[in-house]
């Protein structure tokens, strides 16, 4: 059964919220008991509050009821007083919920103190009525009987008390020990769940990102040229289904890349074919060309002395196209064969390089007063230096021949640089390019002005641009008509073959 991606987050979402709500529940059924605890305890130190309040008032009224017992007829007045705070003292202790225990207790208590009230009330009466004193039998038995019931009612008095105490001591003990075993419950759940939802964190993020990871090495294995490697992923999910289509990839991927070598291979072929061919025919171009010139050059010796001058010009048309179409073939064996020629060499100051090229250029730069400006910091580059220079000597000649008539012109000859390459740049404030030509002047034959007191091929930017691709760069321009032109050209900063 296949599990999706979205299905494995959603189980393991409602884990962790099942495990965070199992832990609320838990930690709010420990705050429960430990508030019904705590409610528990504070209804029993209400109690014990209540019993002293009845305990304090009552045992003083016992102790001045002895005195009034005993013949002191001063203290009545302030038992009577007594009695009623003791009789408002056992109403309120009425209000109290008591257990059947306390409440024998309470209703013992009570009981003897309404007898030793009522029998100290029919003491005051005897001795009131016989005139006596309290020396009278009768009175003495009722004194005792008052005595037995202030015992009664003083044990259970201390009775209830110490019961009421204890329990409240009972009761504080479970509230600390309930509430020592909800924090250590909630602890406990809580770093539970912390674990659990962490290792459920932990094997979801492996059962996403170690697919991922394996489809990442897989495209680098790829991209670096081993078409057998596959990408072996058993997650039954989505990630399963695309590292299936990525092996089947890979597997056209190798299939075309055969192909291409292939290709490839038959194109390198043709190549050397076209080289060799182009080659064989410049080479037969070439003797009749240097006979034509050196037929024209003899005529023209030979002649000197009768020939006239519309001969002479047709002469000297005839030796000028010669020496054109010579450099023309020249080129184009150059173009067709610079592949074959370039050689990388290790790093090399392209200042040295610039340097040597300008120097081929001293002479004109001087006569037309040509200022040239090169950065001083250019950098090292991984190259062909004779080639490169051919890149420079072209720019720097086209930037000369094309310079016009401005009045303070300038050449300048700069870098800039980016992560991978350096942007070399030959800048002119000459006459400019038409839009037109800023596309086509790269292409073989395509001469960039067509006056013709301008010299001229039509194939030394077409080489250039070979050079630069070969080096793994690439040429443009930007220019605007009457307004000069910049020509940038990019090498790798890293050795490219």
């Amino acid at each position: 059964m296949k599990i999706t991606i979205g299905k494995k987050l959603t189980t393991g979402f409602i884990i962790v919220i099942s495990l965070l709500i199992a832990m609320s529940v838990i930690a709010y059924l420990s705050l429960t008991k430990i508030k019904m605890s705590t409610d528990i305890l504070q209804y029993y130190s209400e109690k014990l509050e209540r019993t002293a309040n009845l305990r304090y008032p009552l045992l003083e009224a016992l102790v001045i009821n002895d005195f009034f017992i005993a013949g002191d007829l001063q203290k009545k007045d302030y038992f009577d007083l007594l009695y009623e705070g003791v009789e408002k003292a056992i109403n309120d202790f009425n209000e109290v919920e008591l257990d059947e225990e306390e409440n024998r207790l309470f209703r013992k208590l009570k009981t003897g103190f309404a007898m030793v009230k009522q029998k100290s009330d029919e003491i005051t009466n005897i001795a009131d009525i016989t005139q006596k004193g309290f020396l009278t039998p009768e009175i003495n038995e009722l004194v005792e009987e008052v005595d037995s019931y202030a015992v009664i009612v003083i044990d259970s008095m201390e009775e209830l008390h110490d019961l009421i105490k204890k329990r409240l001591n009972e009761v504080t003990t479970e509230a600390e020990e309930i509430k020592k075993r909800g924090i250590k419950v909630t602890v406990m759940i809580s770093i539970i769940t912390i674990i659990l939802g962490a290792g459920i964190a932990f094997v979801l993020t492996m059962n996403i990102t170690n697919p991922i990871q394996s489809l990442v090495l897989a495209t680098n294995r790829i991209a670096r040229g081993d078409f057998d490697y596959r990408s072996d992923i058993r997650s039954g999910d989505e990630l399963e289904d695309l590292a299936h289509e990525f092996n089947d990839m890979a597997k056209k991927l190798k299939i075309s890349y055969s192909h291409l070598e292939e290709k490839t291979r038959e194109l390198e072929q043709k190549n050397k074919e076209i080289e060799s061919l182009v080659s064989m025919v410049s080479h037969d171009l070439k003797t009749p060309l240097i006979s034509i010139g050196g037929f024209a050059s003899l005529l023209e010796k030979t002649t000197k002395d009768f020939i006239s001058p519309k001969s002479k010009n047709f002469l000297d048309l005839i030796k000028k196209n010669t020496r054109r179409m010579e450099v023309l073939i020249q080129d184009i064996l150059k173009l067709s064969s610079i592949s074959n020629l370039i050689e990388f060499s290790e790093n090399i100051n392209s200042k040295d390089i610039v340097n040597e090229a300008i120097n081929i250029f001293q002479v004109e730069l001087n006569e037309k007063r040509i200022k040239l400006k090169v950065d001083d910091d250019l950098p090292g580059i991984y190259c062909d230096s004779k080639w490169i220079g051919h890149v420079f000597t072209n720019l720097i000649n086209n930037a000369i021949k094309f310079m016009g008539n401005n009045p303070s012109p300038r050449i300048k000859i700069g870098y800039k640089e980016n992560e991978d390459f350096y942007q070399f740049y030959v800048e002119d404030n000459g006459i400019g390019l038409k839009k037109e030509f800023k596309e086509k002047i790269f292409d073989p034959f395509q001469r960039i002005h067509t006056e013709k007191n301008i010299e001229g091929s039509g194939m030394g930017l077409a080489i250039v641009k070979k050079i630069v691709e070969i080096h793994g760069g690439k040429v443009w321009v930007e220019s605007e008509e009457g307004k000069g032109s910049i020509f940038y050209f990019t090498l790798p900063k890293k050795r490219y073959r």
